[in-house]
């Protein structure tokens, strides 16, 4: 009979309110469904039912709701198993809480397989807590699948007598999953280069399955009857692609396979081959200067900055415009990488100078100090600071200013004046990057060069000398705007200036020429004036003496070291400033050689300070005085 559907949600209400969640978990066997909620009640109970040939189909885990119409009653259910697992069938008799009690052993559940041998008959289970008794018939059983009967029927035993009392019918599963994920193929193998779509395709061993991707854990498309998935990473390394299948029916039913994959870093295969400015550094402010980056590949993305501050992000354009406003060093960078690829980047630098606008002028100088003769060369040659400089120089006489060098690169002049005078000569120096000019003026005197007389040469002592004697000479001529010019044995020592001495020491014997030479400034007429030095070798010598005052005897002994004899001519034995006793022996001491020489005065002496002695060596007159020792 088919039974009121209301009558049994709200038997199942009330029922699902009384059991506490604490007594259900206490007691296995009951599903949470019919602790927690209203059952999932699909099928209702449709007579005849009452022999297998004629059983109602039901589905696992699904509910049904019928009526126990007496004793000899029985209703039976068809059930299909797609999967083989563990199953659990319960039953509850009885209009309500209240009077279930009485039909708690007046029914039964029976299990049979589709040829009708029976598998087994419940037992019956009862739940309690403090407020009573729930009582419900329990069989559970691994099955294979396959298809099953599950029938309702009444038991002989106590109670009340079954006349059209309600039950509900429950059943769950725990499936064994037989579902298997037969291949997982990339449309390209591992490993691949980032930001690459990767196509995976996967299979299983059934039709109608539910697809879903993980990759290292994290599910990045869930289950669909798709069972490909399209994959671009953005990181490289080493993943793991896992794809889970389930039973879209039974969702629980699943199977899982996974594989490796590796992504490798995007190496870029081009270089920047240029960044050139349009203007060459240096260069001032507030002008425009384009850079413009050159690669070997085309389609790719580029970004400048200025000390590294982006001023330009990515895109397509090679060129920058830049307009610096301040002085200073800047460092100009592009960096180019390929769309697909944001995070692969090769870059090239470039320095650049902006320099002050302004021009400064640091020296202007001729190659002939003033004054100059006429119809002579001179190169005036100017020194200055800016940006691409050019130079412009002009010649003032006479109250009249003539350019006589318009703006060029050239920073020198060649001048040759044909009238003498008083001159003034300017450079004007120009930017050609800021148009800023600076201008400097320097007088000049230009003659004519007059006679002038053959000059005279001194020496501030006798020609005659040893070595290491400083000789100081002086040189005089008789005109205007003279240079000297000093030579030794016609080699240059000082050359031609407006100074008349020359100061010369000679370390070694021999003969010395000592030649000056005077001339007009800028001319090429010279007048000139030998003088010879005689240079000896200098003594190389040790003399000391000793008197005898008992027997009035004395001697001297001389050292001679040197390479020439050294000849004593004369000495003179001095007392209290005076000299008491002379004599002029001739004594020859030859070179490397020491001799003692003996005197006798003839008289007595009785406190000698010291003896002169004269003696020549070399040829050169030598006088030294000897102390008591």
């Amino acid at each position: 009979m088919r039974k009121i559907l209301l009558y049994v949600l709200a038997f199942l209400l009330v029922f699902s309110a009384w059991i506490s969640p604490a007594a259900a978990e206490g007691e296995t066997g009951l599903p949470t469904d019919l602790v927690n909620k209203p059952a999932k009640l699909t099928g209702i109970e449709f007579e005849p039912n009452d022999v297998i040939d004629h059983a109602s189909s039901i589905a696992v885990k699904d509910g049904v709701e019928g009526i126990l119409q007496d004793k000899y009653d029985a209703d039976f259910y068809k059930i299909d198993l797609p999967y083989s697992g563990t199953f659990r069938f319960y039953s509850v008799l009885g209009k309500d809480f209240d009077t279930h009690y009485l039909y708690m052993k007046r029914h039964e559940l029976g299990l049979y397989d589709a040829s009708g041998n029976e598998l087994a008959i419940s037992s019956n289970k009862t739940i309690s807590d403090d407020r009573g008794n729930l009582y419900y018939e329990f069989i559970e059983a691994s099955l294979e699948k396959g298809s099953y009967y599950i029938a309702v029927k009444s038991r002989n035993g106590d109670g009340p007598e079954l006349k059209n009392t309600d039950y509900i019918l429950f059943s769950e599963a725990d499936f064994v999953s037989d579902l298997e994920v037969t291949g997982i193929t990339p449309d390209l193998a591992s490993p691949q280069i980032e930001r690459k779509a990767i196509t995976f395709k996967s299979s299983a061993n059934k039709p109608g399955l539910q697809y879903q991707y993980s990759i290292d854990g994290k599910v990045v498309r869930d289950f669909s009857t798709s069972n490909t998935y399209t994959w671009t990473p953005t990181t490289p390394g080493d993943y793991i692609v896992k794809v889970a299948v389930r039973d879209p029916i039974h969702k629980e039913v699943t199977a899982e396979k996974e594989i490796a994959y590796s992504i490798k870093a995007y190496v870029p295969d081009f270089t920047i081959t240029s960044l050139t400015p349009n203007i060459a550094s240096p260069y001032v402010p507030n002008k425009i200067i384009t850079y413009t980056a050159v690669a070997n590949k085309t389609g790719l993305q580029y970004q400048f900055s200025v000390n590294g501050k982006v001023v330009q992000a990515f895109g397509s354009k090679t060129t920058y415009a830049w307009k610096p406003t301040a002085i200073g060093k800047y460092t100009i960078k592009v960096e180019a990488r390929r769309s697909h690829y944001p995070n692969r980047i090769i870059s090239k630098s470039a320095s650049y100078e902006i320099k002050d606008p302004n021009v400064y002028i640091t020296s202007l100088k001729p190659s002939a100090a003033s004054p100059y003769p006429v119809n002579s060369t001179v190169k005036w040659t100017t020194a200055a600071k800016g940006v691409q400089l050019e130079y412009s120089f002009a010649v003032y006489k006479s109250g009249t200013w003539r350019t006589v060098q318009s703006y060029s690169s050239k920073n020198y002049y060649s001048w040759k004046p044909t009238s003498a005078g008083s001159y003034q000569v300017k450079v004007t120096v120009r930017s050609k990057a800021s148009g800023k000019t600076a201008s400097k003026a320097v007088s000049y005197t230009v003659f004519t060069p007059g006679y002038f007389s053959a000059p005279t040469l001194k020496a501030n002592k006798g020609l005659l000398q040893k070595e290491d004697t400083a000789f100081t000479f002086t040189a005089n001529s008789s005109g205007k705007y003279l240079e000297y010019r000093f030579r030794v044995n016609g080699v240059v020592k000082k050359n031609y200036s407006s100074s008349k001495t020359f100061s010369f020491t000679p370390t070694a014997r021999g003969k010395y020429t000592v030649t000056v030479d005077v001339k007009v400034r800028g001319t090429s007429t010279v007048k000139s004036k030998t003088l010879t030095l005689d240079i000896r070798e200098s003594p190389s010598y040790y003399m000391i003496w000793v008197y005898d005052y008992s027997y009035d005897v004395g001697a001297i002994r001389v050292y001679n070291s040197g390479r020439f004899n050294l000849k004593v001519t004369k000495f003179e034995v001095i007392e209290n400033g005076r000299v008491v006793y002379s004599e002029s022996p001739n004594w020859t001491t030859y070179a490397g050689y020491y001799s003692d020489y003996y005197f006798d005065p003839g008289k007595p002496l009785y406190n000698i300070s010291n003896i002169r002695v004269t003696y020549y060596y070399d040829g050169i007159k030598y006088t030294t005085n000897l102390y008591a020792n």
